[in-house]
């Protein structure tokens, strides 16, 4: 029963590996293409974003050129300039104040505007508190109250020096005139509150004016643009969200309180893709939960940097993983549930053959195994060949046991009759003597046969002798035999060398030569026949008595032939087939032919064994 469910656990164990093998196998192989197809598409993807988003930048910051381009080529603006030159007077601050305001309002992420005269004064227009005078942050030119948040100035012209907006008034001469510049982030806190500060950076431009005297003299707008204008221009993928960033300070980000902070201060993934690049130059790699992207560019010189969160991809990559899990348990239980279900009448016959075994280890030789629904066919054989040992078992017990007992008897009957064999044979020896002294040569010859067919009798009874020894013994039977018929019986011996050295037990033949000259030959008119033959054939001993006699009725032929039919009057017969089954087993047997008035055969059919002194 153990060792079953051993042989249950292995195929289960073996059923586990040839499937989970292949499934881990496929799963890994699909994992990895998977995460390959999700990482180029989501590069691809990133990519098209970034560079849409640098495109609309760009497009943004193009706007804000054209409007400083605009206002630096205004006739009405450069008059009032030139006209400012000795101090710009109510009307004219007036009619620039109105021109900003309508500029602003036309124009979304504008804050205010801020123009530095020639003589100095700043001329502005604050958006955010719609105020041309007084206002808390932009009086004093576009950074005079905002706290920087990067000191140098971005610009495209080549050979400027870098310029601090808090000294930009005597030094707006080193810009390129009538070319874009972009100031450094900047944020207001209102009052000095952290509460809804205002973020934002300047795009300027520097013209020339020429004063009533012929003097060229340099002024400066700058445009106050909200930072969160970036933000909204910038657009990706999904959830990603961007950053700018120039020379490692962060100037845009979704999260305004990181405005300012360095790259290297926010994060590995900054760090990672910032900082690097040259202008149009494009760079993307994975860094631990966020895909990152970062682009330089061209009109502004910014970096920027777009963020792409991972976990909705490993989500994915998780729940194809369960599914696969899945896949494999349903497998693996219903593999084991087949071969539980496939084992169970295996089980069943097995259980049913060991408690079998137990009951005839226990000495009950009568049990015998059922058949039942669902027994496979090698379980049907199996159980047909235990029932068969477990009868033959039984059978030969009980012959064991017969003869066993058969032999008690004969032993009992022996000592009850026993006589001494040296008187018989001095007695006999006797009566030859006075024969022959009185010349009864006959009769003394008939005494020494009978002499001797005692000693081969009593000597070692039921000993091994040969088939040539037991013939030339049962001549001297035949002689004795005659005289009570009346008639001389020829006797023909046709046996081959090897069958006559062939071993054999003693008085085997006896009771069928007895039968065939009192059955067959008694009353014979004619010269009465008896033929014994032997062969070795097949790796048998075939001895055959036959006779010319009387013969018999078929019907008493098939019944002599039935080896359990017993009858009192064939006491011979019954005494040979069962000697043959205690010395031989099933493997001797014995066959009667015959036919009536003509003819008796019967043949004796014996296992070869070695001869006397042979074995």
């Amino acid at each position: 029963m153990k060792r079953l469910w051993g042989l249950r656990v292995r195929l289960i164990v073996l059923l586990v590996i040839l499937t989970l093998v292949p499934i881990i196998l496929f799963t890994v192989i699909f994992q990895l293409r998977m995460v390959s197809f999700m990482k180029n598409t989501l590069w691809a993807r990133m990519q098209t974003g970034l560079e849409k988003s640098d495109r609309l930048l760009s497009q943004e910051l193009e706007q804000y050129t054209v409007l400083l381009y605009a206002f630096c080529t205004d006739p009405d603006i450069l008059q009032l300039a030139e006209r400012s030159a000795e101090g710009i007077g109510g009307e004219d601050r007036a009619v620039l104040q109105e021109r900003f305001r309508q500029m602003c309002e036309r124009t979304d992420g504008l804050l205010g505007i801020s123009v530095r005269m020639p003589d100095g004064g700043w001329v502005y227009y604050d958006a955010v508190y719609d105020t041309a005078e007084k206002s808390p942050w932009l009086e004093d030119g576009p950074y005079g109250r905002a706290e920087l948040l990067s000191g140098e100035i971005s610009r495209q012209g080549a050979g400027n020096a870098d310029i601090d907006l808090r000294e930009m008034v005597p030094r707006v001469s080193d810009l390129t005139k009538e070319e874009t510049y972009y100031g450094p982030m900047a944020v207001w806190r209102d009052g000095g509150t952290k509460e809804d500060p205002l973020y934002y950076f300047s795009a300027g431009m520097a013209f020339s004016v020429r004063t009533e005297e012929g003097r060229e003299d340099d002024a400066l707008i700058c445009l106050c643009v909200d930072e969160r204008r970036l933000q909204e221009t910038m657009e990706g993928i999904g959830d990603a969200f961007f950053y700018l960033e120039k020379d490692g300070v962060i100037l845009s980000a979704p999260d305004a309180s990181r405005i300012g902070r360095t790259v290297a201060q926010d994060g590995e993934p900054l760090r990672q893709s910032g900082g690097v690049l040259d202008y149009g130059e494009f760079h993307v790699e994975p860094y631990g939960d966020c895909a990152t992207c970062a682009i330089g560019n061209t009109a502004s010189g910014w970096t920027m940097i777009e963020l792409y969160p991972l976990a909705d991809y490993r989500a994915e990559l998780r729940q194809q993983r369960l599914l696969f899990a899945l896949m494999a348990g349903i497998v693996v239980l219903s593999g084991a549930g087949f071969i539980l279900f496939v084992t169970r009448p295996l089980l069943v016959s097995v259980n049913g053959i060991l408690n079998g075994m137990k009951q005839v280890e226990n000495g009950d030789y009568s049990v015998r195994l059922k058949k039942h629904r669902g027994m496979s066919l090698e379980m049907e054989r199996i159980t047909d060949g235990f029932n068969a040992m477990v009868g033959q078992t039984e059978q030969l017990i009980a012959r064991v046991r017969q003869a066993a007992k058969e032999q008690r008897s004969a032993e009992i009957s022996a000592l009850e009759a026993q006589i001494d064999p040296h008187f018989l044979y001095n007695t006999l020896d006797v009566i030859n003597w006075k024969a022959v002294a009185r010349e009864e040569y006959e009769i003394s010859e008939m005494v020494g046969d009978l002499a001797d067919i005692l000693r081969y009798a009593i000597k070692d009874a039921g000993g091994i002798t040969t088939l040539g020894r037991e013939i030339a013994w049962m001549k001297k039977y035949v002689r004795l035999q005659q005289e009570k018929l009346g008639s001389r019986v020829q006797i023909f011996g046709e046996v081959s060398r090897e069958a006559a050295g062939a071993g054999m037990h003693k008085m085997l033949l006896q009771p069928l030569v007895e039968n065939s000259i009192r059955h067959g030959l008694s009353g014979k008119e004619g010269q009465p026949i008896l033929v014994i033959t032997g062969e070795i054939r097949d790796g048998l001993l075939r001895v055959t008595v036959g006779d010319n006699g009387a013969g018999m009725e078929p019907e008493l032929v098939r019944t002599l032939n039935d080896r359990n039919y017993h009858r009192r009057n064939h006491f011979g017969i019954e005494n040979v087939r069962k000697r043959l089954t205690l010395y031989y087993g099933e493997t001797a047997g014995l066959s009667f032919e015959s036919e009536k008035g003509q003819y008796t055969r019967v043949t004796l059919t014996l296992p070869v064994m070695e001869g006397e002194g042979k074995h």
